[in-house]
């Protein structure tokens, strides 16, 4: 029985984070998600939120499927937001615009935020 409780526990912690962004915000308002150790803030309609205690993990794989991508350990970007990417030093390093912010992507993330974004790109050209 305890067994059964403390995967009951798990299940809640899981669905806990969903409930957080659908209850408060619309996603297509979110900018970026930016974590601070074990906490959070959304980036939303230009204001920062307030700090919430879950970890940048338990947002990543609830947002990928609103067109969302973790960029760096501390960045979760919004693709609809994106204003611009650059790369630096021949390729070596990379940043994402939104706002006014330019955000870093992770070196070892660069191939596939590229492979994304491009294949983000596609898919609303076929749309517009």
């Amino acid at each position: 029985m305890e067994r059964l409780f403390y995967y009951l526990d798990k299940a809640i912690e899981l669905i806990e984070p969903y409930d957080i962004i659908q209850s408060k915000w619309d996603t297509r308002d979110i900018r970026y998600i930016e974590a601070f150790g074990r906490y959070v803030r959304f980036r939303v309609n230009g204001e920062s939120t307030e700090l919430l205690s879950k970890s940048i993990r338990e947002f990543e794989y609830l947002t990928k499927k609103y067109d969302f991508y973790r960029i760096h350990k501390s960045y979760i970007v919004n693709l609809k937001w994106v204003n611009k990417v650059t790369m630096i030093n021949n390729k070596r390093r990379c940043l994402v615009k939104i706002e006014d912010k330019e955000l870093p992507v992770s070196y070892r993330r660069i191939p596939d935020f590229q492979k994304c974004y491009n294949d983000y790109c596609r898919k609303r050209a076929r749309f517009i």
